[in-house]
C-alpha cells in the first residue's frame, strides 16, 4: 500500500506548516556515491577484470562539486604464501599488464604476501609505498572528492589501508588528480596468486514469514530473518522493535510475541556488528495488523516470451499464509496482458503438471482473446468453463483484474470471485463475470501464467498512480485548529495526529476520513488541548 503524507505541526498560539517540496529546482547538497560491486573471486593473470555481474562506473557528468565517490573493499589472498602476490584495486585502468595496475589512473595493489612486501598506490604508472606491510587479508578504501561540477577533472583523492582488517586505517596517501573520458571504472587485477574482492559497505536485509506486507491476525506470529551480503566476518546481531533493543534478541531470525491492535505500524529492524568494529543496519520491516478486511495481492515480476507454442510459466507468486485470512478478506491478481496470437491469461491454482493449457485446468483461470482464432473470451473455476462469453470482441492490450472474497477463516472454501476486464486500456471495466461457491482444495494459493500459439505475449503487474494529497492551509482561530486539503476525486483518505512526530504509524489516532469529493476538505479540531501535535494526510 503506498501511503503518501502531508505533516503539520500545531502550537497553542502558532501553526508551522511542515511540507518537504521534491521539485527540480531543489538546491543539490553534496552526496557519497558507493563504487558497489558484488563479491568477486579473480584467477592470476595479466589482465584486468571486471567486478562479477558486469561494469562498475560513476559518471562525472553525475557529479556535483562537494560530491564522493568510495571504493570500500577488502582484498583477500585464496592462496596465501610467500613471494611476490597481490590484488589491485583499478580506478581507469587502460588494460595494459600487469593486471592494469601501471596504467590506471589511480590504483591501489594489496600485498597479500603475508608481510614479505609493501601495498603500494599507483598514479598513472607511478608507484608509491604505504608505510604499512601488506598481510594476506587487506582493507582498502578510496575518496575522491569533485571540485568541478559535471566533471572528474582535479578530484582530491585519499587512499588508505588497514591490513589485517583491523578497523584502524595505518596509512593515507592524498593529492589531486584527473580521470580522463569524465569516467571513472573499476577493475579488479592479480598477480601470482587468486584473490576475493570483498564488498565491506556490506547490505543488511530481513526477509519475514509470512511476508512483511501482509497482515497477521491477533495472536499470530511473523519471523524475522537477516540475510547478509559482504565479507566473511564473525558478528553480533541485535533485533530492534521501533528503535529499541529487544532483549535476547541476538540470533539472525526472531520471531515476534502474539501480535495484537497495538503492534500495527511497528518497526523491526536489525543491527549487525562485523569483526567488532564495522556496524550494518538494515531497512525496517513493518509489522501489519490484520484490523479489517484486508487485501492480499499477487505480486509478480514482469514476463513475456514469443515465438507462439503452448506455453506456460512456472509459478511467479504464491500466497502461503492462510491462516491470516479472515473473512472479508480480498485476493486480488492485477496485471496488464498484451498479446498477438489467439489466448492467453493468469491461471491461479493451475494443475501440477507442467503440460500446456493449464489455464483450462485452473482453480480460476481467465482466458482472453487477442485477435485470432475467435473472439470470445472465457472463465474457468475448478477446471469448468463457467463463462463462455467474457468478451464479444478480441483486444490486444487488456486490464485484468481477478478478485477472489474469502468467506472462511484460514481457508480456500466457498469463496465469492469477480473478474473485471478494460479492454484497449480506457479506464473503465466494460465487461465484468462473477460467482459464488468457489473452493480450493489447497493449503495457498498460486499464480502462472499461461498462453497459446501467441508471436508474443506480455504480463505485467498493474501499478496504480497515487497522487500526494494537496495541504492548502491550516489556522488557529477561535480555539479551534483547522486545516484544508485536496486531493484526486474519489481517492480515499484518512487525517491522523500524534503528539510524537516519530511514532510509528500504527500509533497515530484516526481523526477522520472520507473520500475526496473533488474539490476543498476541511478539517477542524474544535477543542485542541495538546500544547504541540501532528497531523497527516493518508492517502489512501
Amino acid at each position: 500500500m503506498n501511503t503518501k503524507n502531508k505533516l503539520l505541526k500545531k502550537f497553542a498560539a502558532t501553526i508551522c506548516l511542515l511540507i518537504a517540496f521534491f521539485t527540480t529546482s531543489q538546491i543539490a547538497s553534496a552526496a557519497t556515491y558507493y563504487l558497489n560491486f558484488y563479491n568477486t573471486t579473480v584467477s592470476a593473470g595479466p589482465s584486468p577484470v571486471n567486478p562479477a555481474n558486469g561494469v562498475v562506473a560513476i559518471f562525472g557528468t553525475n557529479l556535483i562539486a562537494g560530491d564522493v565517490v568510495v571504493f570500500d573493499g577488502v582484498v583477500i589472498s585464496q592462496n596465501p604464501g610467500t613471494g611476490d602476490q597481490w590484488g589491485a584495486i583499478n580506478l581507469n585502468t587502460g588494460g595494459t599488464p600487469p593486471a592494469g595496475l601501471t596504467s590506471a589512473t589511480l590504483a591501489v595493489k594489496a600485498e597479500t604476501a603475508g608481510g614479505t612486501g609493501n601495498s603500494e598506490l599507483w598514479l598513472t604508472g607511478a608507484a608509491s609505498g604505504f608505510a604499512d606491510v601488506g598481510a594476506t587479508t587487506n582493507h582498502v578504501r578510496i575518496e575522491l572528492t569533485t571540485t568541478t561540477t559535471g566533471s572528474t577533472t582535479n578530484m582530491n583523492y585519499v587512499a588508505e589501508t588497514d591490513p589485517n582488517f583491523t578497523g584502524t586505517f595505518s596509512d593515507a596517501l592524498s593529492g589531486t588528480l584527473t580521470f580522463p573520458n569524465n569516467i571513472i571504472p573499476l577493475t579488479f587485477g592479480v598477480h601470482n596468486q587468486n584473490q576475493a574482492f570483498f564488498n565491506t559497505s556490506g547490505s543488511l536485509a530481513i526477509a519475514a514469514t509470512p511476508a512483511s506486507s501482509d497482515p497477521l491476525l491477533a495472536g499470530n506470529t511473523t519471523t524475522f530473518s537477516a540475510i547478509y551480503q559482504g565479507p566473511p566476518a564473525s558478528y553480533s546481531v541485535q533485533w530492534l522493535s521501533n528503535n529499541v533493543p529487544i532483549g535476547g534478541a541476538t540470533s539472525l531470525t526472531y520471531t515476534t510475541p502474539p501480535i495484537a491492535a497495538a503492534n500495527n505500524g511497528d518497526l523491526y529492524s536489525v543491527i549487525l556488528l562485523t569483526n567488532s568494529v564495522n556496524c550494518v543496519t538494515s531497512s525496517p520491516s513493518v509489522l501489519n495488523y490484520h484490523a479489517g478486511p484486508a487485501t492480499w495481492v499477487f505480486n509478480f515480476p514482469n514476463a513475456s516470451w514469443t515465438g507462439g507454442g503452448s506455453t506456460n510459466t512456472p509459478i511467479v507468486s504464491q500466497i502461503t499464509d492462510l491462516a491470516n485470512f479472515a473473512p472479508g478478506d480480498k485476493v486480488v491478481f492485477d496485471g496488464i496482458i498484451i498479446g498477438n496470437g489467439p489466448w492467453g491469461g493468469p491461471v491461479i491454482n493451475g494443475p501440477a503438471s507442467t503440460s500446456s493449457q493449464q489455464l483450462t485446468g485452473a482453480g480460476l483461470g481467465v482466458l482472453l482473446r487477442f485477435g485470432a482464432n475467435g473472439t470470445a473470451g472465457a472463465v474457468y473455476a475448478n477446471a469448468v468453463n463457467v463463462n463462455s462469453s467474457l468478451t464479444t470482441a478480441a483486444a490486444q492490450t487488456n486490464h485484468l483484474r481477478i478478485e477472489l472474497y474469502i468467506s472462511t477463516q484460514g481457508s480456500l472454501a466457498n469463496m465469492g470471485w469477480k473478474v473485471l476486464l478494460d479492454q484497449n486500456l480506457t479506464g473503465t471495466y466494460s465487461i465484468t463475470a462473477s460467482g459464488t461457491n468457489l473452493t480450493f482444495n489447497a493449503s495457498s494459493l498460486w499464480l502462472s501464467l499461461d498462453s497459446q500459439n501467441c508471436s508474443s505475449i506480455s504480463f505485467a503487474q498493474y501499478q496504480q498512480v497515487l497522487t500526494a494529497p494537496t495541504v492548502n492551509g491550516a489556522k488557529l482561530t477561535a480555539g479551534m485548529f483547522q486545516v484544508t486539503f485536496t486531493g484526486p476525486n474519489g481517492q480515499p483518505y484518512e487525517v491522523l495526529s500524534s503528539t510524537n512526530v516519530a511514532a510509528p504509524l500504527g500509533a497515530w489516532v484516526t481523526n477522520s476520513s472520507g473520500t475526496f469529493p473533488g474539490g476543498n476538505v476541511i478539517y477542524t479540531n474544535q477543542s485542541p488541548t495538546d500544547p504541540r501535535r501532528f497531523y497527516r494526510i493518508k492517502s489512501p
